[in-house]
């Protein structure tokens, strides 16, 4: 019986070293780095993550009932895995990563 128990403890660390290395730990590296003038498309490719602090939700609402004459620019924060190095800020503004911050 012991033997059964210490396989499938051997199989749950295997199980859970692998989930660690997908989610983005310390030791996984990055799919790639985020750029100035990465659309958002390209930032979800690299893994990054959109900060949505709740405040999307109206860009539309306002964009229709602004005047047509005047522009609207939409910023938005993006948080991207960086391996080793922790993490990255991207500010996009209109869909263009404008801003990278290490």
């Amino acid at each position: 019986m012991s033997n059964s128990v210490g396989r499938s403890w051997l199989l749950l660390v295997i199980i859970a070293s692998v989930l660690l290395d997908a989610c983005g730990s310390p030791v996984a590296k990055p799919r790639c780095l985020p750029e100035i003038g990465m659309t958002t498309e390209d930032l979800v490719g690299c893994g990054c993550r959109l900060m949505d602090s709740g405040n999307l939700g109206s860009a539309g609402v306002v964009r229709s009932e602004s005047n047509p004459m005047v522009q609207t620019i939409i910023v938005v924060n993006y948080v991207c895995p960086m391996g080793r190095q922790g993490l990255a800020t991207v500010s996009v503004v209109n869909g263009v990563a404008g801003e990278v911050f290490y």
